[in-house]
């Protein structure tokens, strides 16, 4: 029995709430962030925003305490469909290049580690299944 994907979600609000007035962009290139922005025009097709996204996810990651409180309001809200869990974890990260470049590596390392346990919990209870 093949294994399904952990389906992720990472939420930050800095790298898509930010404006590029003029005087911005001098502080934008010393703190790194110019940089970030132009990464994720790259990899992004636009800005999104988690709470208009109605994918299901088994795990959340936020990378400020603010923004995980608005993503426990936002499911909290949302009308229940499908009723399976997602658990939600914050990460605080400071909003800089060297503090995006690790917590991005933890990120990563965290997600393998709960993929891993993911898929041991479904092989046991497709295991259980068969059981009974």
């Amino acid at each position: 029995m093949p294994s399904q994907p952990l389906r992720v979600a990472v939420v930050c609000s800095s790298n898509q709430n930010r404006s590029m007035e003029a005087h911005n962009i001098l502080r934008y290139t010393q703190n790194g962030i110019l940089h970030m922005l132009e990464r994720n025009k790259r990899i992004k097709q636009r800005p999104e925003r988690f709470q208009s996204c109605k994918d299901q996810f088994d795990l959340v990651i936020t990378c400020e305490e603010r923004v995980y409180d608005q993503v426990l309001e936002d499911l909290n809200s949302r009308e229940q469909e499908t009723f399976q869990p997602v658990h939600v974890i914050n990460v605080d990260i400071q909003d800089n290049h060297e503090e995006a470049t690790l917590g991005a590596f933890l990120i990563c390392e965290l997600c393998q580690c709960v993929s891993n346990q993911h898929a041991h919990c479904r092989a046991a209870f497709a295991s259980a299944k068969r059981c009974c």
